[in-house]
């Protein structure tokens, strides 16, 4: 991709979310998703909910040391402030790769090292409105997608390994493979993660994800250490799929930053607990 096509992207693509709060629980929203009418959709902040310490307060982190009643009270708030069952919840299995399940009614209940664990993936696609997609971060991104023509809908949990892998690009394959979306119909945001101004990464890294996005744009050099923009390679793998720039999204939300309103595992040097995106279809 050349630096004028990458360029002309950026401007291209909308940026910003709306912060909406309701029964005392924060979601961070896409102005773009919202207007479809069909479907709900957002990415918790970290307050609101009744976990302590480090995990202050509205933790949906399965594997760290939080009291699991006290994550099982957070995600009835947020199913209770989002207007969903607690119980149509289906959580990807982290895998922290590119693998991307079509999941339905069947799949209600399943979350990461449980009987109901869902196959290996960081991405999950349904046109079922009887299951609510959630993926949980720390740092790593939601990618958010949306069919409005087929009425279907993705999610994805992307942190460096998916990124690196295309996993938004996969997303958007395997909604054309399920439901026949075309990509130019599809309409995509980046939710909050680590920004490329915070998220600093190793040379041989650095490396890695330059030779396989073409561009040293998404790598920044400052008093000799290099910072990753996923943002901008999730931006890039969505316009080589064909995904229209006018139909993505950037947040532009800083988990690493903003630690008033989000958890951050880098910062937080682990010691943190996790934010949820969800998104359903309305019935």
């Amino acid at each position: 991709m050349t630096n004028n096509c990458l360029k002309d992207m950026t401007e291209r693509v909308s940026r910003g979310h709306i912060y909406i709060q309701n029964k005392n629980i924060g979601f961070f929203k896409a102005r773009s998703i919202i207007d479809t009418g069909f479907v709900e959709h957002g990415f918790t902040g970290r307050t609101g909910g009744v976990s302590e310490g480090p995990y202050d307060s509205l933790n949906f982190s399965l594997s760290r040391p939080d009291n699991m009643q006290n994550v099982k009270k957070n995600y009835e708030l947020m199913a209770y402030a989002a207007n969903f069952e607690p119980e149509s919840i289906a959580i990807v299995s982290y895998e922290h790769g590119d693998g991307v399940c079509r999941v339905s009614e069947k799949d209600r209940g399943s979350a990461p090292n449980t009987s109901k664990s869902l196959p290996p993936c960081d991405g999950i696609i349904t046109n079922d409105p009887l299951v609510t997609l959630v993926t949980l971060h720390a740092d790593c991104g939601a990618l958010f997608f949306v069919d409005p023509k087929n009425r279907a809908v993705g999610l994805a949990h992307a942190g460096w390994r998916g990124t690196l892998l295309r996993i938004a690009a996969k997303v958007v394959s395997a909604m054309q493979n399920e439901f026949g979306s075309q990509p130019e119909d599809i309409i995509a945001a980046a939710g909050p993660c680590i920004c490329g101004e915070c998220y600093e990464v190793d040379e041989e890294l650095a490396a890695k994800f330059i030779n396989e996005f073409k561009t040293e744009n998404i790598i920044r050099r400052k008093c000799g250490k290099s910072y990753l923009d996923m943002s901008l390679c999730v931006l890039i793998q969505l316009a080589q799929a064909g995904v229209n720039a006018k139909n993505i999204t950037l947040f532009d939300a800083c988990t690493y930053e903003m630690k008033e309103s989000f958890f951050s595992y880098r910062r937080d040097k682990g010691q943190t607990g996790a934010m949820a995106a969800f998104m359903r279809i309305k019935s």
